[in-house]
């Protein structure tokens, strides 16, 4: 979690509580980490090609990496194919624990849809005008009952 220490994230769960420092963020870690009766259950990542979405993704691999379960990145449709840069950034994992899955539609109801089937430990996400705003991000934490980690 070292390196994502610099990174200026909110984590939103489903107890409607903001947890704003890294020391809480350490925290939701270890939760995540700690449910191994759940360890089947992944880690999401909401793809962009943006500086948040850069950043939710390096978020998701430390969340995966340090709890040891399997990440999920889902890549929005209009991406045709898997960016070098992603590609480059999941090997890390190993081919076994990484799943790229594209969004059949921009729709946001079907992406959450999608989300909600694979039913994760932790959703990651970056928010910026560009991408996911405040109201798509309330929507998918009504949506999916897991802790939401929301990126800037």
């Amino acid at each position: 979690m070292a390196e994502v220490s610099d990174i200026d994230l909110v984590v939103v769960g489903t107890a409607r509580e903001t947890l704003v420092s890294i020391g809480e963020l350490r925290a939701t870690a270890r939760t995540v980490r700690a449910a191994e009766g759940d360890a089947r259950r992944p880690v999401v990542v909401l793809f962009e090609r943006s500086d948040p979405g850069g950043r939710a993704l390096e978020a998701g691999v430390e969340l995966a990496e340090g709890s040891g379960r399997r990440l999920i990145v889902f890549l929005p449709g209009a991406i045709d194919e898997v960016p070098p840069e992603l590609d480059e950034r999941l090997q890390s994992l190993g081919r076994e624990r990484v799943s790229i899955r594209r969004a059949l539609s921009a729709e946001p109801t079907e992406l959450r849809s999608a989300v909600r089937r694979v039913s994760p430990a932790v959703v990651v996400l970056g928010a910026d005008e560009a991408g996911f705003g405040e109201d798509q991000v309330r929507d998918l934490q009504r949506d999916v009952r897991c802790p939401l980690v929301v990126v800037r």
